[in-house]
């Protein structure tokens, strides 16, 4: 499932509004580079359905939950901090 959202990433990443908005957020500042180094290297902490899961890398601690299509991913949306 990593390789396949690693992949999906590279070929193309888009971000909901709803994400860029909890991006923007003064508590949150968070980057676009940001977003993608956490997928990469961030660990499948959940599988909300077959197509909806959330990672979550370590440090620094960033969760993104992300929506897996056939030819892209989608970032739903993201926070600071541990699932």
């Amino acid at each position: 499932m990593k390789a396949k959202i690693l992949r999906l990433m590279e070929r193309r990443l888009i971000f909901s509004n709803h994400a860029i908005e909890r991006m923007i957020q003064p508590s949150r500042r968070l980057l676009k580079e940001d977003i993608k180094e956490a997928i990469r290297k961030g660990d499948i902490v959940e599988q909300q359905r077959p197509d909806v899961v959330v990672l979550q890398s370590r440090n620094p601690a960033i969760c993104v939950v992300v929506g897996i299509c056939d030819d892209y991913l989608v970032v739903i949306t993201t926070w600071r901090g541990k699932k």
